[in-house]
């Protein structure tokens, strides 16, 4: 791998400042891949300060992705071998596991492309004093052929994804699930902080909170497929939960010689489809 970047920072006069980079990396399994960022802050006043920046950005597959190796045992799926399922094994002359596991086979392959990502960021912090200070930043991600063996979508369409099944040496179904460029996700939304300190007879207090509120987020499994909306619930394409407010609360007072905290993790609840 050998890489080359490069950035240009400068200060203009009523406290704005600018920034623009471009980084070139040259990877000997895949290529050329080549990123910039733009960046911008104006400082208003002392206690108002506007911020904003956009750039691209790229995820490099794993040398064992991109290796043409035989088909390898990846992972297990457990499965309630549906009727779907049993038509799949049935028209390949086998069964569904009895145990409703099944294993999974990927392989790897040179044609894999790095993933590849845009963002937006705008934002602002408010310091009406020296003790206190509120931001909000709203932001935008754009992610494309993502690399992944889509495995969790195959047994979501078994009908659909029949090539992807065969049978083992005792006649149950199994899954192919070979590592491409597949899919995009979309999503925006909104980072918030506050944080105080007040000096007191007991010490010094810090409270605060920060958090993100998502306001969108969706996939796309494949370029000629629709998006699908998993704001608030479990997402087949991801295999996990996108919440709608991930949050973190803490109350701390700081004495000389030591120090009390107090720290509350918060997720919002998810719908069950």
């Amino acid at each position: 791998v050998w890489a080359q970047f490069a950035e240009l920072q400068v200060p203009l006069p009523q406290g704005v400042e600018v920034l623009a980079s471009l980084r070139n990396d040259h990877y000997s399994d895949f290529g050329n891949t080549t990123h910039g960022k733009l960046a911008a802050k104006w400082e208003a006043s002392e206690r108002w300060l506007f911020r904003g920046a956009w750039g691209t950005g790229f995820r490099a597959p794993a040398l064992a992705q991109m290796q043409e190796t035989g088909k390898v045992l990846s992972s297990r799926a457990q499965s309630d071998c549906n009727m779907y399922l049993q038509q799949v094994a049935s028209e390949l002359g086998g069964t569904c596991p009895s145990s409703g596991v099944l294993n999974v086979f990927s392989q790897g392959t040179s044609q894999l492309k790095p993933e590849l990502s845009q963002q937006l960021n705008l934002g602002m912090r408010f310091s009406p004093d020296r003790n206190q200070t509120l931001s909000v930043d709203y932001w935008q991600m754009d992610m494309r052929d993502k690399i992944s063996n889509y495995s969790r979508f195959i047994l979501g369409d078994p009908l659909k994804y029949k090539s992807n099944f065969d049978l083992n040496a005792q006649g149950q179904l199994q899954v192919f699930a070979p590592m491409a460029n597949l899919g995009r996700i979309e999503s925006s939304g909104l980072d918030f902080s506050w944080a105080l300190r007040r000096p007191t007879d007991w010490g010094q207090v810090n409270m605060g909170v920060n958090g993100t509120w998502m306001l969108s987020s969706k996939y796309q499994q494949q370029a000629d497929e629709p998006f699908v909306d998993d704001l608030n619930q479990f997402s087949a394409y991801t295999g996990y939960v996108v919440p709608k407010v991930r949050s973190l609360w803490h109350v701390a007072l700081q004495q000389p010689n030591w120090l009390w905290r107090a720290t509350v993790r918060h997720t919002t609840s998810y719908n069950i489809n």
